[in-house]
């Protein structure tokens, strides 16, 4: 009987999950992609002894983020992290004290836009790469259709490949294999391992090998394809020494094409890495870099929203300046004063910020009344099929225990 029942639970519950809880859940109005902006970084998490931020948004929802920082104790590196891909990094303007400073980028991984975002030092890998790490580079020549390379399985699989279209990859008698198909008679194929020489290695085709620097190898390749990165915008290889970095840390396999070219266009969490160890506080740090000013358009007046992600245990003030036609700032996860027509101001904000806003007070919905209350009553009328299947089966549960127990 038990079984039974487990059985009449079991297709009870997807039914009940499924239901709405509300007619609202069947309208979906959502903003744009999300990319926030963020707030300064320090390891040292009292290092940082407050922030103001003021956003300058003109009529055209075009904004900019002035931010101050106040560091009220030693700091060695302080990070300011940002979204973008390799092509696309913002302009920053860094003063300490009011004088001019610069920054080195540090890239990390791939930016999701539903994460909660943590912000950690070691997420954010440096272009400075030790020229004295050595890998291998073995090169490929095919005499036949396919070959076979095959090396220790206890050697650590941290390497960027350009083989055939067509690979199988095993691990036989103590060993990984690959298995390169449809190769083409004398074409040049290449495997780089980062970490060195392979152990146990074996080849079925003609194979040069040579020891070179990971620094070296992205050097290479880069000015080889040195006029496709000036046409994305990419004049150094420094986000590639950043990315051998990560390789470095973190051993796995990665296609040539993925490491040189599909990276590029990835949207990472990354950082400006700015070296204070010789600063003495307390010091202010001035910059300002652009905000991306997020769109709904499911209501007849476009409601816009920004949002600051908290990179630290301080408080925040934040001014907000609109240009333009008169504003309101209609929601926001914190207290939210209006100073003047123009203006607004949030003060002492320990966590993440954001805000939304429109050039109407009360914006209406684009869907009208009575679509609405048509979803309505196809919504009300699937949750009573819904509730009507569920307490049927349930009645079918009982009058079998009961005649289980007879």
């Amino acid at each position: 009987m038990q079984n039974k029942l487990k059985v009449l639970v079991a297709a009870i519950l997807p039914v009940l999950y499924s239901l709405p809880f509300s007619s609202l859940t069947a309208k979906a109005d959502v903003f744009a992609e999300r990319e926030p902006t963020f707030g300064m970084y320090c390891e040292n998490e009292n290092a940082i002894g407050g922030g103001k931020i003021r956003y300058a948004i003109d009529e055209n929802k075009n904004a900019v983020q002035y931010c101050e920082y106040y560091i009220e104790q030693n700091a060695s590196e302080l990070y300011i992290p940002f979204i973008s891909n390799a092509a696309s990094i913002p302009e920053i303007n860094l003063h300490i004290n009011k004088k001019s400073v610069t920054a080195e980028i540090c890239y990390g991984t791939k930016a999701l836009s539903d994460e909660k975002y943590e912000i950690n030092a070691d997420k954010f890998y440096s272009s400075e790469i030790d020229e004295n790490l050595k890998g291998t580079l073995y090169t490929f020549t095919a005499d036949a259709e396919s070959f076979e390379i095959s090396f220790d399985e206890t050697d650590k699989r941290n390497y960027i490949y350009k083989l055939t279209n067509a690979i199988k990859t095993f691990t036989e008698n103590g060993k990984y294999c690959i298995k390169a198909e449809n190769a083409r008679p004398n074409s040049r194929y290449e495997i780089f391992s980062v970490n060195g020489e392979f152990t146990d290695f074996e080849s079925t085709a003609n194979t040069a090998t040579e020891t070179i620097s990971a620094k070296e190898y992205v050097s290479r390749n880069f000015d080889k394809n040195k006029e496709f990165y000036a046409e994305c915008g990419i004049t150094r290889p420094d986000f590639f020494y950043s990315l051998m970095n990560y390789r470095l840390k973190n051993s796995a396999r990665q296609k040539y094409s993925e490491f040189f070219t599909d990276s590029i266009y990835i949207k990472r969490l990354n950082a400006f890495k700015l070296r204070t160890d010789k600063t003495e506080p307390p010091y202010e740090v001035i910059f300002s870099v652009p905000v991306n000013v997020r769109k709904n358009t499911s209501f007849k007046h476009t409601v816009y929203m920004a949002e600051h992600i908290s990179a630290g245990n301080y408080k925040t003030d934040y001014t907000i300046n609109f240009g333009g036609s008169l504003q309101y700032i209609i929601e926001s996860n914190a207290q939210t004063l209006k100073k003047s027509d123009n203006e607004y101001c949030a003060n002492n904000v320990s966590n993440d910020f954001y805000f939304i806003f429109c050039d109407s007070e009360n914006p209406e919905s684009i869907y009208r009344a009575d679509k609405g209350t048509h979803v309505k009553i196809i919504v009300l009328s699937v949750s009573a099929t819904a509730y009507l299947i569920a307490v049927a089966v349930s009645v079918i549960a009982v009058i079998l225990y009961k005649k289980e127990e007879n």
